[in-house]
């Protein structure tokens, strides 16, 4: 597991013991600052938690938000945890262009879809980037581009800003 995904997790399962240790009105002494603030931010936003599940209370993790709050009213709010480090900005989750309509909107036909349009539209950025150096093969796969841009642009210069930016405007 990578290191970043091994942090969100231990953090969805503390968060989510430690809102069930107050439910219960157990101290919380034994967690992190940042369990202890994320904990009360929620419970400043529902105070009326009746019980908390994690997505790894559940048997695929990933099809699941971070946390499902129940409420005494029965309703039931789903939460995705974002991890704030020091005085840093909130570090959102990467939702992943290639994922996040069937994640999130729960649309595989969309996805794929989406998915072969983004595809089109990378290989022709990559194309049109390698191309202000040398002349691409239309058989050149997006691997292959790729390597050649980091190659010429290890990093996003003005040279090549116009096409970044048409890429993303085409998305």
């Amino acid at each position: 597991m990578k290191k970043a995904s091994t942090i969100g997790k231990k953090h969805v399962l503390n968060v989510s013991d430690a809102l069930n240790r107050t439910i219960l009105n157990k101290t919380l002494d034994d967690y992190d600052d940042t369990t202890i603030q994320t904990v009360k931010y929620i419970l400043n936003l529902y105070p009326d938690i009746q019980s908390v599940q994690n997505k790894y209370d559940m048997p695929i993790p990933d099809d699941h938000p971070d946390l499902t709050i129940n409420l005494r009213d029965q309703t039931k709010i789903k939460l995705e945890l974002f991890l704030i480090r020091g005085t840093a900005s909130v570090q959102p989750k990467n939702l992943g262009a290639k994922s996040f309509l069937k994640k999130y909107f729960k649309s595989k036909d969309l996805q794929l879809y989406f998915n072969d349009f983004f595809n089109k539209a990378y290989k022709e950025f990559l194309t049109k980037v390698v191309g202000e150096k040398e002349k691409t093969k239309i058989y050149d796969s997006i691997s292959i581009l790729r390597k050649m841009v980091k190659q010429y642009y290890p990093k996003f210069t003005e040279e090549i800003s116009l096409y970044r930016s048409s890429f993303l405007f085409e998305l």
